[in-house]
Protein backbone atom coordinates (compact mmCIF):
# COMPACT_ATOMS: atom_id res chain seq x y z
CA UNK A 1 0.00 0.00 0.00
CA UNK A 2 3.15 2.59 1.22
CA UNK A 3 4.67 0.89 -1.78
CA UNK A 4 2.09 1.89 -4.13
CA UNK A 5 2.09 5.31 -3.22
CA UNK A 6 5.82 5.73 -3.11
CA UNK A 7 5.64 4.55 -6.58
CA UNK A 8 2.94 7.13 -8.11
CA UNK A 9 4.42 9.94 -6.13
CA UNK A 10 7.91 9.81 -8.06
CA UNK A 11 6.00 8.90 -11.19
CA UNK A 12 4.21 12.15 -10.96
CA UNK A 13 7.64 13.95 -9.62
CA UNK A 14 9.10 12.45 -12.73
CA UNK A 15 6.17 13.39 -15.37
CA UNK A 16 6.49 17.22 -13.72
CA UNK A 17 10.67 17.16 -13.96
CA UNK A 18 10.54 16.04 -17.31
CA UNK A 19 7.80 19.17 -18.18
CA UNK A 20 9.57 21.70 -16.49
CA UNK A 21 12.83 20.62 -18.48
CA UNK A 22 11.12 20.22 -22.05
CA UNK A 23 9.72 24.09 -20.99
CA UNK A 24 13.33 25.65 -19.90
CA UNK A 25 15.53 23.71 -21.95
CA UNK A 26 13.85 22.47 -25.42
CA UNK A 27 17.59 21.88 -27.45
CA UNK A 28 19.07 19.77 -24.40
CA UNK A 29 15.66 17.33 -24.63
CA UNK A 30 15.86 17.31 -28.17
CA UNK A 31 19.70 16.55 -28.24
CA UNK A 32 19.07 13.79 -25.46
CA UNK A 33 16.27 12.57 -27.58
CA UNK A 34 18.63 12.36 -30.26
CA UNK A 35 21.35 10.54 -28.60
CA UNK A 36 18.93 8.00 -26.83
CA UNK A 37 18.15 7.05 -30.73
CA UNK A 38 20.05 3.66 -31.40
CA UNK A 39 22.95 3.94 -34.29
CA UNK A 40 20.75 2.72 -37.14
CA UNK A 41 18.15 5.10 -36.18
CA UNK A 42 20.57 7.65 -36.39
CA UNK A 43 21.88 7.07 -39.62
CA UNK A 44 18.13 6.85 -41.45
CA UNK A 45 18.08 10.20 -39.40
CA UNK A 46 21.16 11.26 -40.99
CA UNK A 47 20.35 10.25 -44.52
CA UNK A 48 17.13 11.87 -44.64
CA UNK A 49 18.49 15.46 -42.96
CA UNK A 50 21.66 14.94 -45.29
CA UNK A 51 19.31 14.73 -48.60
CA UNK A 52 17.91 18.06 -47.49
CA UNK A 53 20.79 19.85 -46.34
CA UNK A 54 23.78 19.69 -48.92
CA UNK A 55 25.12 16.16 -47.02
CA UNK A 56 25.41 17.56 -43.95
CA UNK A 57 24.25 15.65 -40.95
CA UNK A 58 22.45 16.51 -38.22
CA UNK A 59 25.04 15.99 -35.70
CA UNK A 60 27.12 18.65 -37.99
CA UNK A 61 24.82 20.81 -37.83
CA UNK A 62 23.56 20.38 -34.24
CA UNK A 63 20.14 20.66 -35.36
CA UNK A 64 18.38 18.18 -32.99
CA UNK A 65 15.78 20.91 -32.49
CA UNK A 66 14.67 18.73 -36.31
CA UNK A 67 14.62 15.21 -34.88
CA UNK A 68 10.70 14.97 -34.94
CA UNK A 69 10.93 15.88 -38.57
CA UNK A 70 13.58 13.17 -39.68
CA UNK A 71 12.79 10.51 -37.69
CA UNK A 72 9.58 9.33 -37.92
CA UNK A 73 9.79 5.76 -38.34
CA UNK A 74 6.47 5.25 -39.16
CA UNK A 75 7.24 5.59 -42.80
CA UNK A 76 10.58 3.47 -42.30
CA UNK A 77 11.60 1.22 -45.52
CA UNK A 78 14.41 -0.98 -44.13
CA UNK A 79 14.93 -1.64 -48.27
CA UNK A 80 15.79 1.61 -48.82
CA UNK A 81 17.99 2.09 -45.96
CA UNK A 82 21.69 1.83 -46.23
CA UNK A 83 22.83 -1.32 -44.51
CA UNK A 84 19.36 -1.76 -43.47
CA UNK A 85 18.23 -5.15 -42.27
CA UNK A 86 17.17 -6.67 -45.69
CA UNK A 87 20.61 -5.33 -47.71
CA UNK A 88 22.15 -6.89 -44.85
CA UNK A 89 20.14 -10.27 -44.80
CA UNK A 90 20.39 -9.87 -48.61
CA UNK A 91 24.14 -9.77 -48.79
CA UNK A 92 24.57 -12.79 -46.59
CA UNK A 93 22.83 -15.15 -48.92
CA UNK A 94 24.93 -13.85 -52.11
CA UNK A 95 28.00 -14.63 -50.96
Amino acid sequence: MIENEIRRAASEGKRQAEMIFAENFPEKLSRINYLSLSASQKKIVNERYARENNGRTMEDDKAYDQLKKYSDFSRLDLRRAAGGLIEQTESLFRK
